[in-house]
């Protein structure tokens, strides 16, 4: 089997197989040959502070979280270590 290491989005490919959901081998016929390739599909989430520039200002000010009083700025100070957003800890399931 041949490895194509680049091919022009303009030639049809098709998928052949899945595996996983995430993985799929792509084939095309060209000039005779059949032509396969691996294909994955990687996906993240990205994760930042909405603002960062509040967040930044926020961990300089407070390094650690024994200097805070309020639980609203310990929750705020723990979600800024891990930077959520607070929709994301409201979306959150248990």
């Amino acid at each position: 089997m041949e490895v194509v290491n680049s091919v022009p989005f303009s030639e049809k490919w098709h998928v052949l197989s899945h595996f996983g959901g995430r993985l799929k081998v792509m084939v095309r016929y060209d000039n005779g040959a059949l032509r396969c390739a691996p294909l994955y599909v990687h996906s993240f989430s990205l994760f930042q502070p909405h603002k960062l520039v509040d967040a930044e200002k926020f961990n300089i000010t407070y390094s650690d979280p024994s200097q805070l009083i309020s639980t609203a700025d310990k929750l705020r100070y723990y979600r800024y270590k891990k930077a959520l957003l607070q929709r994301d800890i409201a979306d959150y399931e248990l």
